[in-house]
């Protein structure tokens, strides 16, 4: 395990376990967990903090000073240009940036960027609110977009959006929408999680131990070796297969820790019946604004009961019959005086990976859709969706996916159920090989280790 695992590593740990803090501190939640954030940034970055602190100071003062409709142009622009500056900076004096701030300074800019679209898609809809010539069942839907999806956040908030700590080491991204619903959460609230947070934790350490043992055997430090290429082909071959694999127990450990940590701090959690999407929230809002009547009127009912109870408490007498009411009601079961359904939450918001995708998917745009899930989301929605040119570039990154290429899309449909069994199980193979040739680039990162 090499020193910046093992930062990661007590990073997670700290972050998983605040998590329980962070939903008792009622109001104080937003300002808890970018205290945290930043505190834990600056510990482990050191004066690199000044990176994200230059980055997040700017895009608050362009918030405050542009339009909402331009403010993702103004985002795109700066945020994307010091990252590149970033990047580079240790060509202009600067000292080296560490692991840590290198991370941080990516999700930070996600985040930034993600912010921007979502302030001006919210302007967007409630311009199109002022509309008197809308039609009823479209104006409808505009108004459980502004009233589930819009934001009107404030320069501070945006601020303590952009260190929290949750996903602020590791991922997942997820928007302001979603943080801002994980500050205003009643601390009393029960949830029912779909998965709990202890299914989610036992997924986690076989992928840790498998890292810990093979990367100790089978370490990147040696294809920079000139004894490697010495060695036969096939050797060479099984190596980078078996550094490609610890390189993903790595990744899934980290990104499996990482949803533990949204978990336990209840971030990303909603109603199942809401549908929610990964990186997005909920998309079935008419199924959710139904719910959130309901829960209304249920604390409606709730002050009802507890106003009857203190009224009668405070007009209570001597009298027998009145001290026998007040102590019934006094000593009702807790379920009736609960606010919240027996409905099912889940966490697919801040979910961020499927292994079995990962792993068995025959081609790379269907392995893709498995791999980092929320980013996949903030690309998707915030470029691929917008930007003409930017599915031009789809294209680029997906021209590794040959098998697409060699078998036409009709033939593939129609041919027989074992013969495309067996296609899928060449796909995987090239798939894996090809991804091998990928990472090996990725873990060396220097041009003269890869050539």
């Amino acid at each position: 395990m090499t020193q910046d695992d093992m930062i990661y590593t007590i990073i997670l740990i700290l972050s998983l376990v605040t998590g329980p803090l962070v939903q008792k501190c009622g109001k104080y939640r937003p300002w808890f967990a970018a205290v945290v954030g930043f505190l834990m940034f600056f510990c482990f970055a050191g004066q690199a903090v000044w990176h994200s602190l230059l980055t997040s100071s700017v895009f608050t003062l362009a918030f405050i000073l542009f339009p909402a409709r331009f403010l993702h142009y103004v985002a795109v622009a700066w945020c994307f240009g010091y990252l590149g500056f970033f990047r580079t900076c240790h060509y202009f004096g600067f000292s080296q940036v560490t692991p840590v701030a290198n991370i941080v300074q990516l999700l930070l800019t996600l985040r930034l960027i993600g912010a921007s679209f979502e302030i001006s898609d919210s302007w967007r809809i409630n311009d199109q609110l002022q509309n008197s010539d809308l039609h009823p069942q479209d104006k409808s839907k505009l108004e459980l977009l502004k009233k589930y999806k819009c934001i009107e956040p404030s320069p501070l908030m945006i601020m303590l959006y952009a260190y929290c700590y949750i996903g602020l080491f590791t991922g997942p991204y997820y928007n302001l929408k979603t943080f801002e619903d994980f500050c205003n959460r009643d601390s009393e609230t029960v949830i029912t999680a779909e998965e709990p947070l202890l299914q989610h934790l036992q997924e986690a350490p076989p992928f840790g131990v498998a890292y810990l043992i093979l990367s100790h055997f089978y370490t990147v430090d040696y294809v920079r070796t000139a004894e490697f290429y010495d060695r036969h082909f096939l050797y060479r071959f099984f190596y980078m297969m078996v550094i490609f694999f610890t390189f993903r127990m790595r990744i899934y450990f980290a990104w499996k820790m990482s949803e533990c940590v949204c978990i336990s701090a209840r971030l990303g959690a909603y109603p199942k019946l809401s549908e929610p999407e990964k990186g997005e929230g909920p998309t079935n809002l008419h199924a959710l604004d139904l719910y959130m009547e309901q829960q209304a009127a249920n604390d409606v009912k709730l002050n009802s009961v507890i106003n009857q109870s203190n009224h009668l408490h405070r007009h209570q007498t001597s009298d027998p019959v009145n001290s026998v009411i007040h102590s019934t009601l006094k000593n009702k079961p807790n379920f009736e005086m609960k606010s919240e359904t027996n409905v099912i939450y889940n966490y697919n918001t801040i979910s961020n990976l499927s292994i079995w995708g990962c792993e068995f998917a025959p081609t790379v745009r269907e392995s893709m859709k498995s791999w980092n899930c929320s980013v996949q989301f903030w690309l998707a929605n915030y470029f691929y969706r917008r930007c003409k040119a930017s599915r031009n570039i789809r294209q680029v990154i997906h021209l590794g996916d040959s098998f697409y290429f060699l078998i036409p899309y009709q033939l593939r449909n129609s041919i027989d159920a074992r013969v495309f069994c067996i296609s899928n199980l060449f796909g995987i193979f090239f798939l894996m090989n090809s991804l091998c040739f990928a990472n090996k680039s990725y873990v060396l990162l220097r041009l003269n280790s890869t050539v």
